[in-house]
């Protein structure tokens, strides 16, 4: 059986998209970014709380290329992906974790200079993330 692995937030950019450099021989490209993404909730006292998600995410491919073209600190983005853990030890032998997303599906709103709003949804192809082909874009009013 396969289990179900898929995430969707929405969040604030906290920086702008970076390319992270591959191998020579790769073809591909992977982009970098962070969002954060806010939790509002009131405590047992009735005050109300904000709860901040800071989550590191990568994407692939031509989806990669259209994030470092659209993507900006501050733009507010949904996202559809699966969460990925990395484990490793440092050289102390301290056992270190860490997960990130990586993102099949990004939506942003852009604003047209007649004030209208769009909302621009950004996608890989079906299983993309692993074998890199070619995203599309999609454009919604």
């Amino acid at each position: 059986m396969n289990h179900l692995n898929n995430l969707l937030i929405e969040g604030v950019l906290v920086m702008d998209p970076e390319t992270i450099a591959l191998a020579k021989e790769s073809k591909s490209k992977l982009v970098k970014f962070s969002i954060a993404s806010d939790r509002i909730y009131i405590d047992k006292e009735g005050i109300k709380q904000k709860d901040t998600l800071f989550l590191p995410v990568l994407v692939w491919g031509s989806l990669a290329d259209m994030c470092l073209s659209h993507l900006s600190k501050g733009i507010t983005v949904r996202l559809v992906g699966r969460l990925k853990m990395n484990r490793w030890e440092t050289t102390a032998g301290e056992k270190r974790t860490s997960i990130e997303l990586i993102a099949q599906h990004v939506e942003y709103k852009k604003y047209t200079n007649k004030k209208k709003e769009e909302t621009v949804v950004m996608e890989e192809k079906e299983g993309e993330s692993d074998t890199l082909s070619e995203s599309i874009v999609l454009y919604r009013i």
